[in-house]
């Protein structure tokens, strides 16, 4: 109940330019007592009866703290604003949610959330068993990643990232676009995840573009954060990394996605690929 009212109360937030205080206090309130709860139900033995439970509040958490960002303004957003610890928290928890997987087991036949736990399985083993390969990677990010038939994901922490990337810019149905974001966020590596921490330049031009796949999507809980730290990524790179070109030609597409900047006819960079192009 406590987390399903926090979703609320940041939604309430979402449909105002200025939000009150009151919200900001019923948030933080409602929050505090889901994670409360849920930590004392897992410390506990796990019933049969509460696993359904279980999942739906670990959904409903990463809904929250993925839509729970208190910028109104890209330079109020990460990674723009001043550092501090609960920077990239909301990625921490997809590997809580695997763990939550695993006890509730979503995918039991008995199980409310059985037919949903499927499709979202199978969209993951489709991913993993992609026949996406390096020849449908765009030649401007092989040449900036230093990508060769040599390279891997054990050699290249860049590379499984560019592969989805690749896959799901190539996407024309908005829901499996949705479904490749969620998953690759969920599933995220830790050394990428150490180097977004870094402000690792060419990992944030990665992000740029995965958030930019779901900039303007019609889903709530996700649009402000992926429209502003898009937003924020691509004024990070302009300022602190405006003397990579290769950076700066392949950030024009995430501009524009994100409202930042309309494409100019002409402009050098063609990333052959058809969804992109028909954005353009």
């Amino acid at each position: 109940m406590h987390t399903m009212l926090t979703l609320t109360a940041i939604h309430d937030r979402y449909l105002v330019d200025k939000p009150s205080q009151k919200n900001r206090i019923a948030e933080i309130y409602h929050l505090s007592r889901a994670v409360t709860l849920f930590k004392q139900k897992l410390s506990d033995p796990i019933q049969l009866g509460d696993r359904d439970a279980l999942w739906a509040t670990a959904a409903l958490l990463g809904m929250v703290t993925f839509s729970l960002i208190d910028a109104l303004k890209p330079e109020d957003a990460w990674p723009l604003k001043d550092s501090d610890s609960t920077d990239l928290e909301w990625m921490q928890l997809g590997e809580s949610k695997q763990t939550i997987w695993t006890i509730a087991d979503p995918m039991r036949t008995e199980s409310l959330f059985h037919h949903q736990a499927t499709d979202y399985y199978n969209a993951w083993m489709e991913v993993l068993a992609s026949n996406t390969t390096l020849e449908d990677i765009p030649m401007q990010f092989i040449q900036l990643y230093s990508l060769n038939e040599m390279t891997s994901a054990e050699n290249n922490v860049y590379f499984r990232p560019l592969l989805g990337l690749a896959a799901v810019l190539s996407c024309t149905k908005p829901p499996l676009v949705i479904m490749h974001f969620n998953i690759f966020m969920s599933h995220m590596e830790s050394r990428f995840k150490m180097l977004l921490i870094q402000k690792d330049p060419r990992a944030l031009l990665i992000i740029s573009y995965w958030y930019s796949t779901v900039c303007d999507t019609s889903i709530w809980w996700m649009q402000r954060r992926a429209l502003l730290e898009c937003q924020a990524i691509c004024m990070y790179l302009e300022k602190y990394h405006a003397y990579d070109t290769s950076i700066q030609e392949l950030l024009q597409f995430p501009k524009i996605q994100c409202g930042f900047s309309r494409w100019k006819p002409g402009y050098p960079v063609d990333l052959q690929i058809p969804s992109l192009e028909a954005s353009m």
